[in-house]
Formats: structure tokens, C-alpha cells, sequence
């Protein structure tokens, strides 16, 4: 860890630096006993490898998407039901939701009605107070136009309804209860997140994933395919249908009606659930498995430990103050020199302050950084594809970084052990943090946001590899090109997001400095990552290209892993480097 600062006296300070390099010997599951033959990037082909991803990627979907649907739904319950049983101190406040000329009605619970009745003067005129347009809804995709129509039909029927005949006969006198204004837009918020969350798991269960998987699990229900699932579902997910007519005859049955709905949903995702595990099984090889549980718990110690220095370096200059000087004043010194001792002294302890100035406030730039973007995490390999052992432990780590991906890192207060918590498909890692540092971290990491990991693998052989092959005439300078090419992709999506970030103004801290003056700043150490960019294009290609093999271009690798340093320093990553055994190169 190293941190460069402006030397006292200067009148431009330096670009804040601050790397965090971990070192390990690489991922490799040869320590089941194999030590000779392919790793798993070869092992697992790249169809299997795409099919297994999209398929634990499509359960973790569905199974975040019913809990949030069965939220939303919830939340539509405990709104009415907050409406229908106000507590008891409400009932004698002029908000009251229940009128007072009805108190004497409330003993009473068999034969009673109950129904909205809106203000008049918190109507609004929302566009959609005719129900001629409100007809021609049918199903989940006009969401925010189908909401507005629930509310605007229960205002429009529930006030005739409490005017009606029937109340005029001299029958039982319905309790009337007044939905307030922000009830009516917490209830628009809710319906309007269900009918989103229902469309979007409809969306997968219509999709090519689940198709495949249909196709895949046939053979176990030969009576049931995937057509006849769709056309079971279709009409029993028409949610804006249903429950129009549930608002239109008796709104009260509006919960009931969301929960059928949820639960039908439900229904429908076990069962895609279920074939989504049966094929998950048919790939599932114990041998394969158990190596990728290996080399992915070793990559994960990796990163965890990479990160919390880095972490623990960025916490630490909040906490630093300023160095105090232990110099003995000398008695005998001549009084113009003490004066000029003491101004320069003044002069030091100011530069002091406006570098800890600076080094915190980079480091506060960069939680917000991998808050909003995630973190980078820059895998530099020196393995040499060209031996079998070596050429193993770069397959074993490409799957492994795959894997990482799938890895969120959050913040608690220090509270006891820490936490490793959910599935291979959506690894969390909690960190337990002293109360002073966790009061650092940006409000969203604060709340019980995430981090997201980006890991990105680049890696040069520093011997020769001039007429080795990897498989399929593919030379092993091809097979580095492409893993170097692929993470270079990687990089290029992460200061996508990064730059993104910048530039969002609404992410800026309030500031008397001019947001132009503010944005320049920030965006200046990122100012060469595009001509970095280009310069490690250049590298890469370049192994490709038998005539560069002799210019700078392709040169050995002390190149391409410089560059490709500097480029992911720039971007605020985590470094660390592996070769065949940690300490070997």
C-alpha cells in the first residue's frame, strides 16, 4: 500500500494514488489428487457453461421476483386493511378515516358495507376520468395507466355507491370510509409496483430459458408441455382484468384478489423452479463440481482479504490526524531562526492538513465509486499456458472469476462473526465493521446496499510459447489473446458505468465550487484511460499478428501487465497477482 503526496513547497499537488496488491498462488483444484490433464474452462464447455449460467441466473431471478410480488401484495393488504380497522386513536381526530355520524354503527360487524368514499376536494384530475377509457386495458403491460384507472373507478363507484338507493331506504347506513390523498398514492405506488413485478416474472416464464427447459424435462411429464403451460397461464395472470372487476363490484375484495393472484404466480414459478432443477441435475458432475467449489473458495479468500486492506486503508485516513511534532525547541537558538523554524513548521503542518484533506476526500470518492459502480478486482497472471499444470490452474481461474461475479459484498456493524450467507448462484459476504468506520461508508452501503464484483483476469507468460498449441489448431498466444481480450471488454463496461457516475450531477456533494470546475476534477485521473484503452488493444492484437511478434507491440509481457496496471489503478481497482505458486515469479 502506498499513497503518493506533494512535496512541502510545491505549487501543484500530485494525483492521489492509492493500490492495494495481494499476491496468491492460482486457483487450481489439483489438489483432488489430479495433477496432470485440463482445468475446467475446458472441461466445461462453453454451451454447457452458458446453459448452466442462464439457468441459475433464471432461478435467482424468479425467486427475487415472487418475494417482491408477494411484498407488494402484502403491502395492498396492510394499506386497506389499515383503512377498514383504523386504530383507536384515530377514530376521534378530525382526519378520521370512519365519520363520526357512523360511531355508533361500530359495534355492529354482520350485514354492515364498507366502501371508499374520496373527498371531494383531494380529487385530482388524473386523465383517465372516463370509464370508456379505461375499457380497452386488458392486460398488465399499460401499468401505470391501468392503476390510475383502479383508483379513479373505486372514487367514481364507491361515491355513488355511498349515495345510492339503498342507503335512502332506510336500511343499515354503510360506514363510510374517506381514503385520503396519500392513501390513494401509497395504493397507485403499490398496485403500480405488483403489476411491474408481475409483468417482469411473466416475461421469464414466457421466455427462451424456460422454453429450453421445457424441451430439456419432457421426458418426466409427457402430458405437459410447454404449450399447454402457457396457455394455462395466460388467462389466469390477466391481473388488470380481475382485478378492475374486483374494484367495480366490491373493492373491499381488492386484497383477496391480489393474493390469488400472487399465489397463482407463485404456482407457476415452482413448477418452472422444478424443471429448472432437473436440468440443472443432468449437467451436474460431482467431480466437476466439487473442483469448482475448490477454486472458487480460493479465489474468494483471495478477494475478500484484497478487499478488506484496501478497505481498511480508504477507512483509516478518516481516522489518521495530523503528525505531531516531538522536536525539542532549542534554547539556544538565535530568535530569527526560531521564527523561521516556526513559519516553516506552520507552513509543513498546513501541507499536512490539505494532504489528509485530499487523501480523504479520494478516499470517500472511491466508496461512492464502488457503491454505484462496484469493484474491480484486476487478476494479473504469469502463468505460462504452454505447461500442462500451469495451463490447468488459467482454466480452473477463468471458471473461478466467473463464479466471482456472482459474489455481493455488504457492510454491518460489528455484531459477532462474520457472515456467508445464500447459494452458489448469489453468494452475499457480510463485513462486520467497528461503529466508527461503518459511519464512513456512503448512506446507500449504510442501508444494506451492496457491492457488486467485477473481476477481470489479464495474463502474459514471461518464457517463450512460439509453437505450442492449446486445442483445435488454437495456439496458446491465441488462447492468452482471448482471455486478455475478453476482460479488456470488461474494463471497458466498468468505466462506462464509472464515467456515468461522474457525470451525474445528482451524485455531487454540495459545494460552492462551480459543478463544471467539480466534474473536471473528478473526471482528470480518468482523463488517459481511453488512450490506455487503445494502448492495450494494441498489446493484445498484437499477439495475434505474427509480423508485430519483433516491435514493441509484442514485446514480452512486462508491457501488457504494466499498462494493464496502470489502466485498472486508474479505474480504483483491487490488484492481485498469481502465479504458479505465489512466491515463484
Amino acid at each position: 500500500m502506498f499513497t503518493s503526496v506533494s512535496p512541502p513547497g510545491t505549487t501543484t499537488p500530485q494525483v492521489k494514488v492509492q493500490h492495494s496488491i495481494l499476491s496468491m498462488a492460482a486457483p487450481s483444484g489439483h489438489s483432488l489428487g489430479r495433477t496432470e490433464g485440463h482445468g475446467l474452462r475446458f472441461l466445461l464447455r462453453e454451451e454447457d457453461l452458458l446453459t448452466l449460467d442462464n439457468y441459475q441466473k433464471l432461478l435467482s431471478k424468479l425467486s427475487a421476483g415472487v418475494k417482491e410480488m408477494e411484498a407488494h401484495g402484502g403491502h395492498v393488504h396492510d394499506l386497506l386493511s389499515s383503512i377498514t380497522h383504523p386504530p383507536s386513536s384515530e377514530t376521534r381526530t378530525p382526519e378520521s378515516f370512519i365519520s363520526a355520524e357512523n360511531e355508533g354503527e361500530k359495534g355492529e360487524k354482520n350485514g354492515k358495507k364498507v366502501c371508499f368514499n374520496v373527498a371531494g376536494d383531494e380529487q385530482e384530475d388524473s386523465g383517465h376520468d372516463t370509464i370508456s377509457n379505461r375499457d380497452s386495458y386488458s392486460d398488465c403491460n399499460s401499468n401505470r395507466n391501468s392503476i390510475a384507472s383502479f383508483t379513479s373507478i373505486c372514487s367514481s363507484h364507491c361515491s355513488s355507491y355511498v349515495h345510492s338507493d339503498d342507503m335512502d331506504s332506510g336500511d343499515e347506513l354503510p360506514c363510510s370510509v374517506w381514503l385520503s390523498h396519500d392513501k390513494q398514492k401509497k395504493l397507485h405506488s403499490f398496485l403500480e409496483h405488483l403489476f411491474s413485478q408481475v409483468e417482469s416474472i411473466c416475461s421469464l416464464l414466457r421466455g427462451s430459458v424456460v422454453a429450453r427447459a421445457f424441451e430439456q424435462t419432457k421426458c418426466f411429464t409427457p402430458g405437459r408441455g410447454l404449450q399447454e403451460f402457457q396457455q394455462e397461464l395466460d388467462p389466469k395472470v390477466n391481473c388488470t382484468k380481475k382485478l378492475r372487476l374486483h374494484v367495480k363490484q366490491d373493492p373491499w375484495n381488492l386484497p383477496g384478489s391480489v393474493k390469488t393472484l400472487t399465489h397463482t404466480i407463485a404456482k407457476y414459478v415452482e413448477e418452472v423452479k422444478t424443471r429448472l432443477l432437473l436440468v440443472l441435475l443432468q449437467y451436474t458432475d460431482s467431480e466437476i463440481q466439487l473442483r469448482r467449489d475448490m477454486v472458487f473458495c480460493q479465489s474468494l479468500v483471495a478477494a475478500v482479504c484484497a478487499f478488506s486492506e484496501h478497505l481498511l486503508a480508504v477507512l483509516n485516513q478518516f481516522h489518521s490526524g495530523g503528525l505531531d511534532s516531538d522536536q525539542d525547541p532549542q534554547d539556544q537558538q538565535d530568535p530569527q531562526d526560531q521564527q523561521e523554524d516556526q513559519d516553516q513548521q506552520e507552513d509543513q503542518d498546513q501541507q499536512e492538513d490539505q494532504d489528509q484533506q485530499e487523501d480523504q476526500e479520494a478516499g470517500r470518492r472511491w466508496l461512492d465509486q464502488i457503491s454505484s459502480a462496484g469493484l474491480m478486482l484486476h487478476f494479473q497472471s504469469l502463468l505460462s499456458p504452454n505447461l500442462t499444470d500451469e495451463q490447468a490452474m488459467l482454466e480452473d481461474c477463468q471458471v473461478a472469476l466467473m463464479d466471482l461475479e456472482k459474489v455481493t459484498f455488504y457492510f454491518l456493524q460489528f455484531e459477532g462473526e462474520p457472515l456467508v450467507a445464500r447459494s452458489r448462484q448469489a453468494l452475499k459476504v457480510c463485513f462486520h465493521l467497528e461503529s466508527f468506520y461503518f459511519l464512513q461508508l456512503p448512506p446507500r452501503l449504510r442501508s444494506g446496499g451492496g457491492v457488486k464484483i467485477c473481476p477481470v483476469l489479464f495474463t502474459q507468460a514471461l518464457e517463450s510459447m512460439e509453437g505450442y498449441y492449446y486445442r483445435d489448431n488454437v495456439s496458446v498466444e491465441e488462447y492468452q489473446a482471448q482471455i486478455n481480450s475478453s476482460s479488456l471488454e470488461k474494463v471497458k463496461q466498468y468505466y462506462k458505468r464509472l464515467r456515468a457516475f461522474y457525470l451525474d450531477q445528482s451524485n455531487l456533494t454540495p459545494s460552492s465550487t462551480p459543478k463544471a470546475a467539480i466534474i473536471d476534477k473528478l473526471m482528470r485521473p480518468l482523463n488517459a484511460v481511453e488512450e490506455l484503452y487503445r494502448l492495450m488493444e494494441s498489446f493484445i492484437s498484437s499477439r495475434r499478428t505474427p509480423p508485430c511478434q519483433f516491435t514493441a507491440c509484442g514485446a514480452s509481457g512486462v508491457g501488457l501487465l504494466s499498462v494493464s496496471s496502470e489502466l485498472c489503478s486508474r479505474l480504483g481497482a483491487t490488484h492481485i497477482v498469481m502465479c504458479n505458486s505465489g512466491v515463484h515469479r
